[in-house]
């Protein structure tokens, strides 16, 4: 998720000690969640995922905060993956919004019921 010359790289997963199979499992249950239309679930799972996110963005800004004075310091680069963990929480958030507005939209429609006649006016 960030490399630097010399220094080498940092991935998500941190060789297993990262946030990044927590993250995994939680994508994973997400996706369950949101095939199941169980919109308060998905939108707690993406709530969490969302703090352990920024908690980590931080923590890697901190990290490049450490390099001033560093002369590879501008050389340290941010990789594309927090763009797809960040569209991740948006798209999550949006499922389950949707998921409310389904639900809503059926609680309130009435369903036909086929033994009555249809009624014209």
């Amino acid at each position: 998720m960030i490399s630097a010359p010399i220094v080498g790289g940092r991935s998500f997963f941190g060789d297993g000690s990262g946030d990044g199979p927590l993250v995994l499992v939680g994508a994973t249950f997400l996706a369950v969640a949101v095939f199941a239309r169980a919109a308060r679930t998905a939108l707690a799972i993406t709530i969490l995922l969302a703090v352990v996110l920024y908690i980590d963005f931080g923590d890697m800004r901190d990290g490049l905060d450490e390099l001033e004075g560093n002369p590879f310091a501008d050389a340290a680069q941010i990789g594309w993956g927090w763009l797809v963990l960040a569209g991740g929480v948006i798209l999550g958030v949006i499922s389950s919004l949707l998921g409310f507005d389904a639900r809503r939209q059926t609680a309130t429609t009435v369903e036909d019921d086929p033994a009555k006649p249809a009624v014209t006016e």
